[in-house]
């Protein structure tokens, strides 16, 4: 009677069947992760610019309520520097930012447009923060509204 054979080792096909398997598997698993890291960039791009958006914004604010008001220099006898009775009040609109490099931050350009007064409404400011990065082909503006009271 003859037994069984023994075999202690795979053979040459069964080793190039687990390679192959294993070659589309991690294929497969290489291209999440670069997907992934790509995602990750990304985000982080977006952050970056969202966060020297809010900055410009914020500088504005931080200007206080009367950002679009500036006193004149008042010429009327008695007047001075120091002291002027008259509080002449003149509207200034801040110039709007042409699109310029950022500070530290190669590649990423940032522009600010204001407008005022802002649908009609006199006291009322739209002020508008666009940035670009990647060469410029990629952007996000971020809008919001200042009331001047």
């Amino acid at each position: 009677m003859r037994r069984g054979i023994n075999r202690k080792s795979l053979s040459l096909i069964e080793v190039s069947i687990a390679m192959i398997i294993f070659a589309i598997v991690s294929g497969q698993m290489f291209r999440v992760f670069h997907e992934g890291f790509k995602v990750g960039r990304k985000s982080e791009e977006r952050t970056l610019a969202y966060s020297l958006a809010r900055e410009e914004i914020e500088g504005l604010f931080f200007l206080g309520p009367n950002l679009f008001l500036a006193n004149n220099i008042c010429t009327r006898p008695g007047c001075s520097d120091s002291y002027c009775p008259c509080q002449i009040t003149s509207l200034v609109i801040p110039p709007d930012e042409a699109r310029v490099v950022v500070a530290g931050f190669a590649g990423i350009e940032r522009e600010v447009d204001v407008v005022h007064p802002y649908l009609t409404i006199n006291g009322l400011s739209h002020i508008k923060v666009t940035v670009w990065w990647d060469n410029r082909k990629e952007y996000e503006f971020f809008e919001t509204l200042k009331a001047n009271y």
